[in-house]
């Protein structure tokens, strides 16, 4: 009797110190209880309700994220057009169709962090592929409106400038908890 007694304690103790855990400088934890948002826990030693009463999603809030655009899909041959547009497969770039009518080959890179990591946490499933699929959109609207002329020379920070707004009120119309950082057309 005494031994059961001794197990069931230890189990219980074991269960109570199953709800610590540690946040790193930069991290964020989201506490749900049941399932819905409790409140937002920082940096340090912490502690939440074991299992199945409370849980915590750890996000990283401070780091800096980076989503390289290019035409590198699975199984593509090279110039096919899919969906999303016309892909060279062999040089790594996007095809995009200009305001005057040309094809102009581009590659960028889209920075970004959590801003909000409630919104992040709960408004949005896959965040990088939702960041790449906004940042494909604002890009194509951006230089369906451009010159080629425009684009590759004087209007390319203007270009830049641009998706990056629209990416950010696109993503802010979301509620999905991620800033913008840069936006970066690559050569």
């Amino acid at each position: 009797n005494r031994s059961i007694l001794f197990a069931l304690a230890a189990f219980f103790l074991l269960w109570l110190g199953s709800g610590m855990y540690q946040l790193q400088p930069g991290e964020q934890g989201v506490v749900l209880r049941f399932g819905k948002y409790d409140r937002i826990a920082t940096a340090g030693l912490r502690y939440h309700l074991p299992s199945p009463f409370e849980s915590v999603e750890i996000v990283n809030s401070e780091a800096i994220r980076t989503e390289t655009m290019s035409g590198v899909r699975g199984g593509m041959s090279s110039h096919e057009i899919t969906g999303s547009g016309i892909m060279d497969s062999n040089d790594d770039k996007i095809l995009m169709l200009t305001g005057d009518e040309n094809i102009i080959n581009l590659s960028f890179n889209v920075q970004w962090k959590v801003r909000d990591v409630k919104d992040f946490v709960f408004n949005i499933i896959h965040p990088e592929a939702t960041v790449r699929a906004v940042a494909e959109s604002a890009m194509r609207d951006v230089i369906g409106r451009t010159p080629i002329s425009s684009a590759l020379t004087e209007g390319k920070l203007t270009v830049q400038t641009e998706a990056h707004k629209l990416m950010q009120n696109t993503l802010d119309r979301y509620h999905s908890g991620i800033d913008i950082i840069n936006v970066n057309l690559r050569d």
